[in-house]
């Protein structure tokens, strides 16, 4: 008699039960897109003659335009159309996008697809919602005001709201007003005005009722995060009003009460168990490329982080743009602990800034992808904070890690990987040299914050661990300053570069700031040897 085969050992529940505990992890995962700074320049043209390419390089020649770009000038339509069509293409179905800043004069420019073939032509006396548009990031060419006007403004942000309900039709948006996005320009009132009133109106499909009646009032607001987030809260802060150059809100301890209506906002989260992400246009703290540029006046500087520190364990992320640069600054506790981080996103347009002291300061255009946890926003990986939480520490929260490049593939198939929950952020981006060489754009990963530092996820103390590495470490310092530019500017950065930036990312405070330039030491290593890393290792600092 022939043994009996042993019946196979059920091993179909254990795979069930993880194929489960996939699913439901998965579908925790979301994404959201952050653009800022786009800044159209509609005249921008290809000409033989270096005074005739663009408006937004004022006096300057620009020698060699190409049809995407130049350095000098703001950006052309055609960069434009093709940094919204490849967040498209990268991911068509973001959760939500963060849109800090938009408005740019135009006149007759073309939509397409990603490379930039166009459809229809478009110009600048069409009507919304008829009219195709144009989608940008603060704001008006840097033109005179003169150049521009009020009605211009409203104009294109009524066709910019309109291309962005067409590219993306089922995706909220929260924008928040950039510096140029006014007339004139920087000039930001406290109280209830024209533009106020028709830009909140032209955004009501994105906000309700409540938000539009405070837009109206000082162009802030909070909107409650939809669907699977829905213990998630976004804060859309005016932060023109504390903006140095506003003489309009000079003075003012408080411009539009906005301190104080945040201050209730994310006492009433943490009473409700909700967490925030908060966004803006200008930024506080100091401008990275050069020494002792404030935006903030030091009144509200110091009250916003007074804010932050006072409500870091429902303050999720913060994301702010204006620098047209990539950057991060650091908020600490009194005892020197990480609580929270604010991430700079770098812009689309490659205008090299012509702000006093800024040496070589034009970038590659950028976009930029977080990947989320929609149940609690977190910043940290979940081992992370649970160790957190057994040994006491306060919890932040933020993004999680994306893959990219796999977005059809996991769509399709069944993709295993176990890294999926590692939180992350992503940066793409365009060679504008090699666009305009090649007659094509080609928009690719440039990098992968845990990759690029070696820190486990984006939350405060990864990103503490970053800054550490930064100032300490020649390699880590080059390749945060290559990813400063988008990869434009690869010379080394010699030690005042390097205290400027350390000094930028570690201290909001005006105080700390001064202390921190004034420290000895904060370069780690000597001028030649930052040379022969910019000429011998550069590429390899670059890989992610």
């Amino acid at each position: 008699m022939a043994p009996m085969r042993r019946a196979p050992r059920m091993r179909l529940p254990k795979l069930l039960i993880f194929l489960a505990h996939w699913g439901v992890t998965k579908a925790g995962q979301g994404k959201f897109w952050h653009v800022s700074d786009l800044h159209l320049d509609p005249d921008y043209k290809v000409s033989e003659d270096p005074l005739q390419v663009c408006p937004s390089a004022g006096s300057q020649p620009v020698p060699n335009a190409g049809p995407w770009g130049n350095y000098l000038c703001d950006s052309p339509w055609i960069l434009i159309n093709s940094s919204i069509y490849a967040m498209k293409e990268i991911e068509p179905e973001p959760d939500f996008i963060l849109w800090t800043g938009w408005i740019q004069e135009f006149r007759s420019v073309k939509r397409g697809g990603l490379n930039g073939p166009g459809s229809r032509p478009f110009f600048s006396l069409c009507h919304f919602p008829s009219c195709p548009a144009v989608f940008c990031s603060d704001d008006t060419p840097h033109v005179p005001n003169e150049n521009l006007g009020e009605a211009a403004v409203l104009q294109i942000v009524e066709s910019l709201t309109e291309l962005f309900r067409e590219a993306f039709p089922d995706t909220k948006v929260y924008a928040a007003l950039g510096n140029h996005d006014f007339h004139p320009k920087n000039q930001f009132p406290a109280g209830s005005n024209n533009i106020y009133n028709r830009v909140a109106e032209l955004w009501r499909p994105w906000l309700s009722n409540e938000s539009i009646a405070l837009f109206k009032e000082g162009a802030f607001y909070s909107e409650k995060l939809p669907g699977p987030s829905a213990a998630g809260r976004i804060v859309v802060l005016n932060t023109n009003l504390y903006y140095s150059n506003n003489e309009q809100t000079a003075g003012m301890a408080d411009p539009g009460q906005q301190f104080q209506w945040l201050d209730d906002v994310l006492t009433n989260a943490s009473q409700a168990g909700e967490m925030v992400y908060i966004i803006g246009h200008v930024p506080p703290g100091f401008f990275e490329k050069t020494r002792n540029k404030a935006w903030f006046r030091e009144g509200p500087n110091q009250e916003y982080l007074k804010v932050v520190r006072k409500h870091h364990r429902v303050i999720a992320g913060q994301f702010f743009g204006h620098h047209h640069t990539d950057s991060f600054r650091m908020f600490y506790d009194d005892a020197g602990a990480p609580i929270s981080v604010m991430f700079l996103t770098p812009g689309v347009t490659p205008w090299k800034t012509t702000l006093p002291g800024v040496v070589n300061g034009a970038n590659n255009p950028a976009i930029r992808m977080f990947e989320y946890d929609r149940a609690t926003l977190s910043l940290q990986e979940k081992q992370i904070l649970e160790e957190d939480q057994k040994a006491g520490f306060p919890v932040n929260f933020g993004m999680s890690k994306w893959h990219p490049g796999e977005n059809a593939e996991r769509r399709g198939s069944w993709v295993f990987k176990l890294e999926f929950q590692k939180e992350d952020m992503v940066t793409y981006f365009l060679n504008l040299s090699q666009a305009n060489a090649q007659g094509a754009p080609r928009w690719e990963l440039e990098y992968q914050v845990t990759k690029a530092y070696g820190v486990p996820d984006a939350g405060a103390r990864s990103m503490h661990a970053a800054l550490g590495r930064i100032a300490s470490d020649l390699g880590a310092l080059q390749r945060y300053y290559v990813y400063n530019s988008v990869s434009y500017d690869t010379l080394a950065c010699d030690e005042a570069c390097q205290a400027e930036h350390v000094c930028a990312l570690r201290e909001v405070a005006f105080d700390g700031y001064a202390a921190c330039l004034r420290a000895p030491g904060v370069a780690p290593a000597p001028r030649l040897a930052l040379l022969l890393v910019a000429l011998l290792g550069l590429r390899t600092l670059l890989v992610p």
